[in-house]
């Protein structure tokens, strides 16, 4: 730890730990505090200028008991500078910008918990159709452990192919679940960027079936961002071994060229089908999260979102006593202290 340079810690206040119990502060392990220190091969250090207005910059952290680089972020959202961290929870960056001699700190309002696993993210922010979808193939483990971006298709786009899903027979899923993981951790940021270059990407079901094998990137008159053609809803929601972002359809076998722009949803259709299909898959065997994380509340690529207010969370301090006190917080983490506060 002593030797990391090129640093963001995402430094919780002490307030952030007003109520928690005093078996919680006990509890808090090592890795827990690591989540909160982003540092990704010879990138520098996050600072709030280096954060677009609408997408997340994700990092590695430096937790080291789980299968691959846990990921957190920073993101702009609704003005405020914003951690994300795992199940797309986030913390308000209370003071940005702090520099310490090996990076800088940020200033956070919570304690971000540390990532879980594909299946208890989606689980948190009630992707139960997908889950449900998949649950033959997820609990297989035919997904690989590490490195993997998700694009994952909310409740209401399995509502549109109710009957469809029913009909698809059960050997069918691995490639159909394929289809929609790309190999490698791809941030709402990259996606933004690979729009503009008319990115394609391979996805995992190269080698499976014969169907087409990769994504598309696109944007629309709407200004949205879309996947192979269904709308991009949120984006940047890390979990243990990748990353996961929300579209809103099913990604199905088809031609690229018919995969751009697709403005509006079928919600007749939706209801329709769901009505003379029965209900949502729903998951029987998998294991359920104690939280559960709304959609609105995640970082949507397709709004529009302002710039933080000039002065408010962007910018060194030039408050020495604060710098100082950001200082020792951080001193204090690369010791291993269990309660990283920041008394500020």
């Amino acid at each position: 730890m002593e030797e990391a340079v090129n640093i963001t810690i995402l430094a919780p206040t002490e307030n952030a730990f007003r109520y928690f119990p005093q078996s919680a502060l006990d509890s808090i392990t090592e890795d827990d505090i690591l989540y909160h220190v982003l540092r990704e091969g010879g990138m520098p250090a996050l600072t709030s200028s280096m954060i677009p207005d609408d997408v997340a910059v994700m990092r590695s952290t430096l937790v080291r008991d789980l299968d691959s680089p846990a990921l957190a972020g920073l993101v702009v959202r609704e003005g405020q500078l914003r951690a994300i961290g795992a199940r797309g929870q986030w913390a308000n960056v209370t003071q940005a910008d702090i520099p310490i001699a090996n990076g800088v700190v940020h200033l956070i309002d919570q304690f971000l918990p540390i990532a879980e696993d594909l299946v208890g993210t989606a689980f948190a922010i009630n992707l139960t159709a997908f889950l449900g979808a998949f649950e033959k193939p997820l609990s297989e483990g035919r997904l690989p452990k590490t490195g993997v971006t998700v694009f994952a298709p909310r409740n209401e786009a399995f509502e549109r192919i109710a009957c469809t899903m029913q009909n698809i027979p059960e050997g069918d899923l691995p490639g159909l679940l394929a289809a929609h993981v790309v190999p490698g951790t791809f941030d709402g940021e990259y996606i933004k960027s690979a729009v503009g270059n008319g990115t394609e990407m391979e996805t995992l079901l190269a080698g499976l079936t014969s169907g087409d094998e990769s994504i598309l990137f696109s944007t629309c008159n709407d200004g949205k961002y879309y996947v192979s053609g269904e709308l991009l809803l949120a984006t940047d929601i890390p979990f243990e071994g990748g990353i996961l972002h929300v579209i809103d359809g099913v990604l199905e076998a088809r031609d690229n060229s018919d995969r751009t722009c697709q403005e509006g949803t079928e919600t007749s259709t939706a209801a329709q089908d769901s009505a003379t299909c029965g209900a949502l898959p729903s998951p029987t065997d998998l294991p359920t999260p104690t939280t559960t994380v709304t959609l609105a509340s995640l970082t949507a690529v397709s709004e529009e979102t302002a710039q933080p207010a000039a002065g408010s969370n962007s910018g060194t301090t030039g408050n020495s006593a604060a710098v100082a006190t950001a200082a020792v917080g951080a001193a204090a983490l690369f010791g291993g202290a269990a309660a990283m506060l920041v008394n500020f």
